[in-house]
């Protein structure tokens, strides 16, 4: 009996060092416990500059080929692979979701392998292929894994990107995902209830004021809620026959609009290009680039011009930001609310730029926090302008007022003046006298005087 003991553990002993010497060196540990777990901090990534179909050849990639770094806002795009090492210890299986945040993903393909390399489950899609290729139909990329117990599996995910994505890559549990799901739907629609709700209003300004200033306020809302779709996944859900590549040029398209619309806020205040030229001509810059910017993204080779405009739009911000607090501190009318506004954007932007690179944790609060202060800074800003109208045109009826008191204050001189006073035409015809000089001249009736019925009334 001691020596079966002793052959069943040598037994032991040789298929644990076989299991260790097959085994990667880490894995991802995943539970039932664990409702959401990123991932990308805990995956290797493999840039080639040669497109691999062959997985074989891609499992043998020398290990220093792989790299335990990924710049999430920006890299350098087009095709590159995600290694993700996944082990289950307990004793029970265990389905989670893969779940990519991001939207414009033009190809997403996912492969699982088992610990002896057989493949499990294989998912193709992205935004550059048909709609019905989504395992799960969100605004994202969702699909459904399944790890077996005291397993340990090897991700491999493929993306061909843009270069310019900003992606969080998790394990969900569904009961999770759903309800995160159902919840960023019912942030959506109110999101985009608003901006239908901001774009009416300037129009219904417009058609009652006729100042041109709400009828270029009515697009931005609509060039908003066309980013936020896009950028989201939603465009592609009511719009199908919208692919990636088009999709992403809608957007650089919208916020090249964007900016050019930052850029004209200070036009708003006329008297700015007088007196600060040099942030009109600034202004007038960041626009005429936009423009450019616009035509390079309809031409086929448009990725160059994404870059542009992502550094474009960073300059706009900066300079936009500058000219605001510069002329709030020069207290020019008006600006310092501006001041409060761009605060309130900025605070925002903070908060979406700290959570999509990890600093922050992810929340409904802090995924839609930039949009959100969008929102608040542009109804702000709205009013602001209605105010500044409001007041422009309260001034003005005050001037007229006071310049019809005294054109008549000025009458009444005319008319009980003793000393008499006319006037006449360049051919020296009397058009109007006072009666002080009708008396004088003894004979109205021979000159050609124009007198009003009644005087002016105060």
């Amino acid at each position: 009996m001691l020596s079966n003991f002793k052959s069943f553990l040598c037994q032991m002993v040789v298929l644990c060092l076989a299991m260790l010497g097959s085994a990667p060196a880490f894995a991802l540990s995943i539970s039932n416990d664990v409702e959401q777990l990123t991932i990308l901090d805990d995956s290797q990534f493999l840039f080639s500059e040669e497109s691999i179909s062959d997985l074989e050849q891609l499992k043998y990639q020398p290990q220093n080929k792989w790299s335990n770094e990924l710049t999430t806002f920006v890299f350098n795009g087009g095709e590159f692979w995600i290694k993700t090492n996944v082990t289950n210890p307990s004793n029970q299986n265990i389905s989670k979701v893969l779940h990519f945040e991001r939207a414009n993903i033009f190809e997403l393909d996912v492969y699982q392998f088992d610990q002896n390399d057989n493949l499990i489950t294989s998912y193709q899609t992205g935004s550059n292929r048909p709609l019905a290729d989504k395992p799960i139909h969100t605004n994202g990329f969702a699909f459904d894994l399944n790890f077996a117990a005291n397993q340990i599996s090897t991700i491999y995910t493929r993306m061909d990107s843009t270069g310019l994505n900003r992606f969080a890559m998790e394990f969900l549990a569904k009961d999770y995902f759903e309800s995160i799901i159902d919840s960023r739907q019912k942030w959506e629609i109110s999101f985009y209830s608003i901006w239908v709700f901001l774009f009416f209003y300037n129009v219904s300004v417009f058609l009652l004021t006729r100042e041109s200033i709400f009828f270029a306020f009515s697009f931005f809302p609509v060039l908003m809620a066309t980013l936020a779709s896009t950028d989201s996944g939603f465009l592609y859900e009511i719009i199908p026959a919208i692919r990636g590549d088009i999709g992403l040029k809608i957007e650089m398209i919208s916020l090249s609009l964007i900016i050019y619309f930052l850029a004209s806020i200070s036009e708003i205040f006329k008297p700015l290009r007088q007196s600060h030229p040099i942030i009109y001509f600034m202004n007038y810059s960041i626009k005429t680039i936009a423009i450019i910017l616009i035509v390079l993204c309809l031409m086929p080779v448009y990725l160059g011009a994404t870059k542009l405009v992502i550094l474009l739009c960073a300059v706009t911000l900066l300079t936009t930001a500058f000219q605001i607090y510069y002329l709030a501190v020069k207290k020019y009318h008006l600006f310092g609310v501006l001041s409060i506004v761009w605060t309130i954007f900025m605070v925002g932007a903070g908060i979406s730029f700290l959570n999509a690179i990890g600093s922050l944790e992810k929340s409904i609060l802090t995924d839609n926090s930039v949009h959100w202060s969008i929102l608040l800074s542009y109804s702000l800003l709205s009013l602001t302008i209605v105010k500044k109208l409001q007041e422009e045109k309260t001034s003005a009826k005050h001037a007229m007022e006071e310049s019809r008191k005294n054109i008549s204050r000025f009458y009444d001189i005319f008319l009980n003046a003793e000393e008499g006073i006319f006037s006449c035409n360049d051919e020296g015809i009397i058009k109007d006298a006072n009666p002080a000089l009708c008396s004088l001249l003894q004979n109205a009736s021979k000159v050609h005087i124009y007198l009003p019925q009644q005087p002016l009334q105060n």
